[in-house]
Order: C-alpha cells, then structure tokens, then sequence
C-alpha cells in the first residue's frame, strides 16, 4: 500500500517543516542576533531534517522499499533517506512523488490547429 505510506510521508514532512518553525524558528532568530554568522549557516535546515529523521525512525518509514521493494545491506539507510526526504518538507516530497514513484499520466489528445488563411 505505497500509497497509504506515501501520504504519511508527505504528512510527516508537512508536521516536520511545521513543527520545525514553530518550535526551534523564535530560538534561531534570537541567536543570529548574538552570532549574525549563523545567518548563513541556516541551522533551520538542519533542525528540519533532524526532525524528518526523527519522524522517520519513529515510524518506520522506508519510501525506497515500499516503491521499489528494495531493502539496502542495512535497513536503516532506507529510513534515512526518507527522513532526509521528509526533512526537506513537503513540496520536495511531493516532487519525489510526481516524478519518479507514480505512473505517468496520458497526455491529453492535441487538436488540430487552425492555421490563418494566407492573403
């Protein structure tokens, strides 16, 4: 049921990103204040994929295997790898989806053209 698993993940990523602004955000923009070089650290990004790991352990959640049904040497780096999907949140989650795990869909027929008479 890769379906069923996929919209967990695309739910995980959208709790993590979230969560992530709501929880750690106030607390980073108080220390970029004292240390401006965080600013381009962006520590955000790593405090959501921190969270995406989390969410991803947690649940059990290997997209790799549910899509493909291939497990790696150690299970765990299918875990990983999701949760590093999950950390970078939805939109890329649902990019992953669209892309590469679903059945392209039918192009739709193209109608003729009407082309302007000639003078």
């Amino acid at each position: 049921m890769i379906v069923g698993r996929f919209v967990l993940a695309l739910a995980l990523a959208f709790i993590a990103e979230s969560m992530s602004e709501y929880l750690f955000a106030p607390w980073l923009d108080v220390l970029k204040k004292r240390w401006p070089w965080l600013e381009e650290a962006k520590p955000m990004q790593y405090v959501a994929l921190a969270m995406g790991l989390l969410l991803a352990f947690a649940y059990n959640l290997d997209i790799i295997f549910e899509a493909f049904g291939y497990t790696a040497n150690w299970p765990w780096i299918g875990v990983v790898v999701t949760g590093l999907a999950i950390g970078r949140g939805p939109n890329y989650v649902h990019e992953l989806w669209t892309r590469y795990l679903s059945k392209p869909e039918p192009a739709a027929p193209l109608e003729p053209a009407i082309l302007p008479e000639r003078e």
